[in-house]
């Protein structure tokens, strides 16, 4: 919907400025992201547990998951 109804508007109203407005907007959201966002990918649901349950999950994602960390230190079991 908000490229239906606000980008016509915008458009007519401040014509090419709306662009730079535009990529501000997407680089402000993309720094949200990484301070919001929670890494969910390639971890157990245990793993995701101990994530959640953290105190602050977006810095806590960011640690290398106990299954990484076993395979890092070469203790990891070889899969087939």
């Amino acid at each position: 919907m908000y490229n239906t109804f606000v980008t016509a508007v915008a458009l007519e109203a401040i014509s090419w400025k709306y662009y730079i407005l535009f990529v501000v907007l997407n680089l402000v959201y993309a720094g949200a992201w990484y301070v919001f966002g929670v890494e969910t990918g390639g971890r157990t649901l245990e793993e995701l547990n101990e994530v959640f349950e953290s105190k602050w999950p977006p810095t806590a994602s960011r640690q290398k998951s106990g299954s990484a960390r076993r395979a890092s230190d070469g203790l990891a079991e070889e899969q087939f």
